[in-house]
């Protein structure tokens, strides 16, 4: 019935969904958009002087041949739609820039080093220059430089407009990279979550978040968004190889954890690896012996290790070792390595970009199916668990009675003795027996009698919980357990106890008696738990006779 009313539920609500799409398409209103004037490109017309004193027409980008660390200008004249205040907005990519109007200095980045005890790495961003008025008819000089060969002699698009349309235009551009990061941000923080609220051992998720989170921070850095969040010029230039030398790291560790089944050394020594890889990298740049962008060698030296021998791994666990575990993973991180490949090869075709487009594609696909197989792993885990949490429960607990058992009156007896006789002082121990329970058995039916010890139970329960703790420890035969209890305590128990026995037995078609007997600890007297016992015992019988004994009377 519950089945049937949630799958009509769900059926009206998605024809509400659908309705309310087909009303949005076919009556959409008034274009409520916000108005932002449009961008031009400033990619033709450009002028570069070779060496030699040739010149060259350019159109953007464009890619010159001049060596690493020399300076290149690129001119061009501007037209009339310049006679009003114009932003331009020039990528740079790890480069210098002056921006020069009629052989005046408007605008700089990169020229001069920040002032710090350590060396902040170069980074690739976006420069908005603000062109003055009446800047129509005028020379515009851009002047670049760059250490590395991979970028020296690259000039990248441009365009211009007001400072608004430009900041639009970014937005507009690049909206998605920056809500593929933050969407996989978020999963990494849910999946981190789970474990540490249910305090498991079994860190999987853990690592498959703390991978989906290294994994957005390299997006974000690589969406060409970061400086929409941070002006802070190592973020923007570090961010993006830290990432990269540090996201493997919790993915090894779920391999190692949740897939393969030996080699678990070699995996965690290879997380060792790039840990090390991304401090030395890190010492590296920030004592300007190695930039990031010259260390990223020894980042794809180990990722490329890092894949081999995962592939390798995997296919012996699955040809050798019939790991099914490991097959689903294969299946599943080919995709990521397909798209990788990719991204390789992109990358050292210095076609820069693209970097991270497949990459990210790739990534949503990988993290949705890991977390959909994560999720279920989970699932059964919590089931395993729930299922042995009940079993330890049931091992402690009496079916009938649903109060602690006889295990659990030995364990809790175990631990109060051994403490020693010091801390047993007023150490009170109360055993019951249901009365003529064969008779009522006999007479009323094992069901009635099976009530019978339920309400005994009860009885015990209700008087004595408060004060210590409960059991069934045999057949018809209770105990109870009261650490500080003297004399005036107990009496004010007892007296409750047979209050609750009278009201129960006046209400009952079988008589409901509970023999009860007491005794408190005597070190001097007991010789240990089963002396005490015995003289609690006999307490208890010695109360029981003053119970006629119906049985016989019954025979």
């Amino acid at each position: 019935m519950i089945k049937n009313v949630n799958g009509i539920i769900s059926i009206i609500m998605a024809s509400l969904l659908l309705v309310i799409f087909i009303l949005c398409t076919l009556f959409p209103g008034e274009n409520l958009q916000f108005n932002t004037e449009p961008v031009t490109d400033l990619n033709e017309d450009w002028i570069y002087m070779e060496p030699d004193g040739t010149q060259l027409n350019l159109n953007l980008p464009a890619r010159l041949k001049v060596e690493a660390g020399e300076k290149y200008a690129v001119r061009i004249w501007l037209d009339r739609d310049f006679s009003e205040r114009k932003t331009l907005c020039i990528r740079t990519s790890m480069q210098t820039l002056q921006v020069l109007l009629d052989q005046d200095e408007i605008y700089s980045q990169g020229i001069e080093k920040p002032k710090s005890s350590i060396t902040i790495p170069m980074a690739s961003m976006w420069n908005l220059v603000r062109l003055p008025e009446d800047s129509d008819g005028k020379e515009l000089t851009l002047i670049f430089s760059s250490p590395f060969s991979s970028f020296s002699g690259c000039v990248n698009p441009i365009v211009y407009g007001t400072k608004s349309a430009v900041l639009y235009d970014l937005l507009e551009k690049y909206w998605f990279g920056l809500f593929v990061s933050f969407l996989i941000m978020l999963i990494g923080f849910l999946l981190i979550t789970v474990p540490l609220i249910v305090r498991t051992k079994d860190w999987a998720l853990f690592y498959l978040g703390l991978f989906s989170v290294f994994i957005s921070l390299w997006l974000l850095a690589e969406s060409k968004m970061l400086q929409f969040f941070t002006g802070n010029q190592f973020i923007i230039g570090g961010l993006a190889y830290i990432m990269l030398s540090l996201f493997p790291i919790p993915m090894l560790l779920y391999i190692r954890e949740t897939v393969v089944t030996r080699w678990k050394r070699i995996y965690f020594c290879l997380a060792c690896a790039f840990l090390i890889n991304t401090v030395l990298c890190t010492l590296l740049q920030i004592t300007d012996i190695w930039g990031f962008f010259g260390s990223l060698v020894l980042t794809h030296i180990l990722l490329i290790t890092g894949i081999a021998f995962t592939v390798l791994s995997l296919v012996l666990e699955i040809i050798k070792f019939k790991n099914k575990n490991a097959l689903g993973f294969a299946c599943t991180i080919s995709i990521l390595f397909t798209f990788a490949a990719v991204e390789f090869y992109g990358f050292f075709s210095r076609n820069f970009t693209d970097v991270s487009t497949y990459v990210r594609m790739g990534l949503i696909l990988y993290i949705c199916i890991l977390g959909l197989s994560s999720l279920h792993r989970w699932r059964d885990v919590i089931n395993k668990s729930r299922e042995a949490q009940f079993f330890e429960r049931m091992a402690y607990q009496d079916i009938l009675t649903g109060g602690k058992n006889r295990r659990a009156f030995d364990n809790d007896i175990e631990h109060y003795f051994s403490a020693g006789a010091a801390g047993l002082k007023d150490f009170r121990l109360v055993i019951f027996d249901t009365n003529d329970l064969k008779y009522i058995n006999d007479k009323f039916g094992h069901v009635t009698g099976d009530e019978a010890l339920r309400k005994s139970y009860d009885c015990i329960e209700k008087a004595f919980s408060l004060s210590g703790s409960c059991y069934r420890i045999g057949g018809d035969e209770f105990a109870c357990i009261l650490p500080r209890c003297n004399d005036e305590c107990y009496q004010e128990l007892l007296t409750a106890f047979r209050r609750l026995v009278k009201e129960i037995g006046s209400n009952t078609a079988y008589p409901f008696e509970i023999a009860v007997g007491s005794a408190v600890f005597d070190p001097h007297r007991d010789s240990g738990f089963q002396g005490f016992l015995n003289r609690t015992d006999q307490a208890m019988y010695e109360n029981k006779e003053s119970f006629p004994d119906l049985y016989l009377q019954y025979l």
